[in-house]
């Protein structure tokens, strides 16, 4: 049985312990030397205004070329270097900070994983055996092994796409940042039988044009339909005193978790959603084809390279820059089947909840109402959780 040791820390993990001297120094010259080039970018396109080409997009990609020096900066320049070596540093740490610098000492001296909760602030020390074996099992349960190749083969369609939208000199490969998991203390089998999400923070840049191509396509068609998917916490509490500032007095409510929803989204499904928002907002094909790629995903720990075992690369990881919106864009698709027999004004979705008020409903009316919800999602591939 895997020994799960809480470590106990009476405060938030928020709170940011002293850097050392030489770690401070070097973020402080970072942050000055990415400050003075765009300063210099700046005073270059404001002298130069021919020079940039507002109607060419870069989907947010900076470019790696260095900013001409400009005269007018050198004396601020020096200034500002020579305020940052002339930086002096006392030595004096308050109480609070020895406790976490303390804290920190004994959670790197302890020779064991600090493995945190999945939908809590808990934070569990785990041999590295332990946890090795709770990532390994996270792994072979979707995943199996497979060449370098794989990377590359993606690596070069990407570079194709990068080239047409001029993007090649910007566009990174794709990342293989490890796998790591985090513990669901939250169910009731934790901690005699523990299960784990596992995070897949690897990804590729395309990601972050697919991101605001889905953005767009989701705020057009959402425009032209007018369902209630909400992105925000107040989203659902306006929607929620609009209703009782109605004259629907009598409401009863169901609760839905759709589960697993991010990897859960296939293929087919993704394809549904998008053909459902062509007919409410234009999606070239170039833009399908972007999305798609965007979509291959790679798992990475130590020096393997993973991939689902059903032998498809599609994959909607928790760490890829166009995830949420693969989930809003489906989303939506979901919202308009629910409201093929339930009143679109009265469900609402957020990512994988959703929330639905029945005004004047009979326990028998209920029932029928989360029988068809589990229908109309498992039609789709989904599961969910009502209550």
């Amino acid at each position: 049985m895997i020994m799960f040791d809480k470590v106990n820390l009476d405060y938030s993990q928020k709170n940011i312990p002293l850097p050392s001297k030489d770690s401070f120094m070097k973020s402080l010259i970072a942050k000055t030397e990415s400050f003075i080039k765009r300063a210099r970018w700046k005073v270059f396109f404001f002298e130069n205004p021919s020079e940039k080409n507002v109607t060419e997009e870069k989907y947010g990609f900076r470019t790696s070329n260095t900013p001409p020096q400009n005269s007018a900066l050198n004396e601020f320049e020096n200034d500002l270097y020579d305020l940052v070596s002339g930086i002096e540093f006392k030595t004096y740490k308050s109480d609070f900070q020895k406790k976490m610098t303390k804290d920190i000492r004994e959670i790197r001296d302890s020779g064991k994983v600090i493995l945190p909760a999945d939908k809590t602030n808990n934070l569990y020390k785990v041999s590295v055996d332990d946890y090795n074996k709770l990532l390994h099992d996270s792994i072979t349960t979707e995943y199996r092994k497979s060449s370098d190749d794989t990377k590359t083969a993606i690596d070069k369609e990407t570079a194709i796409i990068a080239q047409s939208l001029n993007l090649a000199d910007r566009m990174q490969t794709y990342t293989t940042d490890q796998c790591f998991i985090t513990v669901k203390d939250h169910k009731p089998n934790f901690p005699s039988n523990p299960s784990c999400r596992l995070i897949n923070p690897s990804k590729t840049d395309l990601g972050k044009v697919s991101k605001k191509i889905l953005e767009k396509i989701t705020k057009i068609t959402n425009d032209s339909l007018s369902l209630k998917q909400w992105r925000k916490t107040k989203d659902v509490t306006d929607w929620f005193q609009g209703l009782t500032a109605s004259n629907d007095k009598d409401l009863r409510f169901i609760q839905f978790d759709i589960e697993t929803f991010y990897p859960s989204i296939s293929e087919s499904l993704l394809d549904k959603a998008l053909e459902f928002a062509e007919l409410h907002c234009p999606i070239s094909q170039s833009d399908k084809s972007i999305i798609k790629q965007a979509k291959k995903a790679l798992l990475f720990n130590e020096d393997s390279c993973w991939v689902k075992k059903t032998n498809d690369l599609f994959d909607i990881t928790m760490g890829s820059y166009d995830g949420a919106e693969c989930c809003e864009i489906v989303g939506l698709y979901l919202l308009h089947k629910i409201s093929g027999f339930l009143e679109p004004q009265y469900t609402g979705l957020y990512r994988d909840d959703g929330l639905i008020a029945v005004p004047k409903a009979s326990g028998r009316k209920m029932d029928l109402i989360r029988k068809k919800l589990h229908k109309c999602f498992k039609d789709e591939g989904l599961k969910i959780i009502v209550q």
